[in-house]
């Protein structure tokens, strides 16, 4: 007999913490996976994400989980790891104003150039043109106005709810793409670039995908559709 095993309710909080947040796709790819499949653990995310949401709560200070690119599995209570991280802060803020003072009470004496000329002639010539790769690279971040008024548009879509990735973030791969939407519904996922080059086209079922393989440096646009039809628009950065 198969036992499945329900996100915890310290994953539960990290996953309404992570909507909060903007974060859902740094999320470990367990908790993901497991929300889309499990409709109980998806309805216990969304409940707590929306009390939280109508109680305009956000988590305070550094979080413990999402401001490290570090992938945990598990971690503490969220009590304990914030108010680690505030005695943390204090620490450091303690140790900052020590240096700064004591460098004030034993101020370095100014070092005078012997030959201003000749530093001066070694400086590097800052006015070099850009290069043309630099050119290339600034021109794929460029956004396209076509796409962002598709962003704009209200789509009609009451049974939607986009979870992932939050719109116009940095990207961070394997990348998850997260919507609770109707179950007898077929989508269809586009990724196009800022120059609206269609990068993929995939089938989708109504919970969502995950992109593994990385993205080349620029600005992309997500269109998720079902019978032919736009239901949402949405951007992501890769760096």
């Amino acid at each position: 007999m198969i036992t499945i095993r329900h996100l915890d309710e310290q994953e539960i909080s990290l996953y309404a913490d992570a909507l909060t947040l903007d974060s859902v796709d740094r999320l470990p790819l367990r908790i993901l996976d497991h929300a889309a499949d499990c409709r109980h653990c998806k309805q216990e995310v969304l409940q707590l994400y929306r009390v939280v949401r109508r109680l305009e709560k956000r988590p305070v200070g550094t979080h413990p989980f999402f401001n490290t690119s570090r992938v945990i599995e598990h971690h503490g209570g969220n009590l304990y790891y914030r108010i680690a991280a505030m005695v943390t802060l204090v620490i450091g803020v303690g140790i900052t104003s020590f240096i700064i003072f004591r460098g004030q009470d034993n101020p370095k004496p100014v070092e005078f150039a012997q030959n201003p000329t000749q530093t001066v002639a070694q400086l590097p010539n800052v006015s070099r043109a850009p290069s043309k790769t630099s050119e290339l690279l600034a021109g794929n971040f460029e956004p396209s106005a076509n796409m962002e008024d598709l962003i704009r548009t209200n789509f009609r879509s009451e049974a939607l709810t986009v979870l992932a990735p939050a719109n116009g973030k940095d990207a961070h791969f394997p990348l998850a793409f997260r919507w609770d939407g109707n179950s007898k519904d077929r989508y269809v996922l586009r990724i196009m670039t800022n120059k609206e080059n269609e990068v993929l086209r995939v089938a989708v079922g109504s919970r969502g995908y995950t992109l593994r393989e990385a993205l080349a440096p620029g600005l992309y646009y997500w269109i998720l559709q079902t019978d032919g039809e736009a239901v949402h628009a949405g951007k992501f950065t890769v760096r």
